[in-house]
């Protein structure tokens, strides 16, 4: 067996697993242990290490990647790749439009009046 072969074979059987563990099912299994957190909380059955667990398995459930990156780089004294990411743009509030006055004889309530049938 060629070295490529088993080294893309296990390459590609690594992206399926790290698509498996950061895919729908994992988002799916951080949800409901986050919701059952909430629900020992509400009851007053929560640990407070119990919790600090669970918030530190789902960190780094879904942020593996970026602790690989860091310590990769940390290893080889490359920094790691920060995301460009660009600040949502700041739209001011605008000042509510001044309106004429409506004519004197207008009456906003002229057509909606209920005359019951005899």
């Amino acid at each position: 067996m060629d070295t490529d072969d088993s080294s893309s074979a296990i390459l590609a059987a690594i992206h399926w697993l790290t698509a498996l563990v950061q895919g729908s099912i994992a988002t799916s299994i951080a949800v409901i242990a986050i919701a059952s957190m909430g629900l020992m909380m509400l009851t007053g059955r929560l640990e407070l290490r119990h919790a600090a667990r669970v918030i530190l398995g789902c960190f780094l459930l879904f942020g593996a990647s970026a602790v690989a990156q860091g310590l990769a780089g940390a290893i080889h004294g490359t920094p790691a790749p920060q995301a460009d990411v660009a600040p949502p743009a700041y739209h001011p509030p605008t000042a509510p439009s001044l309106k004429a006055a409506p004519p004197p004889t207008y009456n906003p309530y002229a057509g909606a009046a209920f005359i019951p049938q005899k």
